[in-house]
């Protein structure tokens, strides 16, 4: 095991309330946490009770958990449970089928880097504020997530991710497949032996992200599952889902649009915005209210993932990226980053400038039952 890094102390802005305030988890990602809490005989009755889930959350794998209630659910187990490694236990647990039918797709790839890439490409049907990305070097291929959630949390929902990676990955390829090393955001917890047990490759902390980096020889595995007909069918349903989540989200995504378009002229407002969506100021305000959101949160919100993207994904420097983010002053930006992610936005940039984003690949167009792929997926690791 390797640390590296700074050696500064990451901080993060404690709550990013505008991030948490917005949007939703898929709730087959939550159904899973409560299966595998049940596994480990813990009684999630007064839990479910004080977070006020309903039964149309606990028992439909396709509808959609509000993050602040996940989050107020986590913060609970946590204080109940008192086992700082229950997240890394939970990972160990995954499996396709604890997925919905985005575990289908996933598992019905035709490599372990497409099936990556599924988890990257439809990361908004997961949680649809999250951020992860893919990039490719000459030699490596390395899978980035970046939670939006409280800076308290921030671990437990990385271990949670990349364990889950982990474990899919070698229960799809049917191997022991190890990444070449793992980056952390935060410093190395007390459980780290964990980590070690797990991951059994070097671990670096206080990084610029949280990211696997696999070599290509490992990320082109041939997944045994692959059935280009049945996933065909499945990923028509992902899509369907995610059109139904763009949709449902549309006055937020409508005023996301705005603020994206409008940041580089440091423009964007309440007024612009409203005028733009033909609607008077106070009922734009009370719309988004009753989103459990607002104007500035989703100003902030918009920003802070714009910074992470354009300086993971294009050649562009910090300078050209305060502008673009609509900062008088790239010293404004590096201060924002800074309390963003805890590390210099050059940092973070750099990690990235050798590597390229890899595009997304259009779906194909077969029509043929999924039943086999169903049957593949339950049958997985059996």
């Amino acid at each position: 095991m390797k640390e590296s890094g700074s050696g500064a102390s990451v901080r993060h802005a404690d709550g990013i309330r505008a991030m948490n305030e917005i949007g939703t988890i898929q709730a087959a990602f939550f159904q899973a946490i409560l299966r595998h809490l049940r596994m480990m005989d813990f009684d999630i009755s007064s839990l479910i009770e004080r977070t006020a889930f309903n039964a149309d959350q606990l028992n439909d794998p396709d509808a959609r958990i509000p993050r602040q209630q996940f989050f107020q659910f986590w913060q609970a187990l946590s204080n109940r449970v008192h086992d700082p490694a229950i997240a890394v236990r939970m990972g160990e647990m995954a499996h396709p089928r604890f997925m919905g039918v985005l575990g289908g797709v996933i598992a019905g790839s035709k490599t372990l880097r497409e099936g990556l890439h599924q988890i990257v490409h439809y990361r908004k049907l997961i949680d649809s504020e999250d951020y992860a990305a893919e990039t490719i070097g000459q030699d490596r291929y390395t899978f980035i997530y970046i939670p939006q959630s409280p800076a308290s949390l921030e671990p437990a929902m990385v271990e949670l991710r990349l364990v889950t990676v982990v474990t899919l990955a070698r229960m799809l390829t049917q191997t022991n497949v190890t990444p070449i090393e793992i980056r952390f955001r935060y410093p190395a917890p007390a459980h780290i032996a964990h980590y070690e047990r797990i991951f059994r490759c070097d671990l670096h902390f206080e990084q610029a992200d949280n990211a696997i980096v696999w070599d290509t020889r490992s990320a082109d595995l041939l997944l045994p599952q692959y059935n280009d007909c049945a996933q065909a069918i499945l990923r028509r349903h992902v899509e369907l889902l995610l059109e139904q989540l763009q949709h449902s989200d549309n006055l937020v995504g409508r005023v996301q649009q705005y603020i994206s378009d409008t940041l580089r002229t440091g423009r964007a407002s309440l007024d612009g915005c409203a005028a733009a969506l033909y609607m008077g100021r106070r009922t734009l305000h009370r719309r988004l209210s009753n989103e459990s959101t607002s104007f500035q949160k989703l100003h902030d919100m918009v920003r802070r993932q714009l910074a992470f993207k354009y300086l993971a994904e294009k050649n562009l420097s910090t300078a050209d990226v305060a502008t673009l983010l609509g900062f008088s002053e790239s010293s404004a930006f590096h201060r924002a980053f800074k309390r963003w992610s805890g590390h210099n936005p050059a940092d973070f940039s750099l990690r990235h400038r050798s590597d390229r984003i890899l595009p997304c690949p259009t779906s194909s167009v077969l029509s043929h039952s999924a039943d086999k792929m169903s049957s593949m997926v339950n049958d997985i690791g059996n």
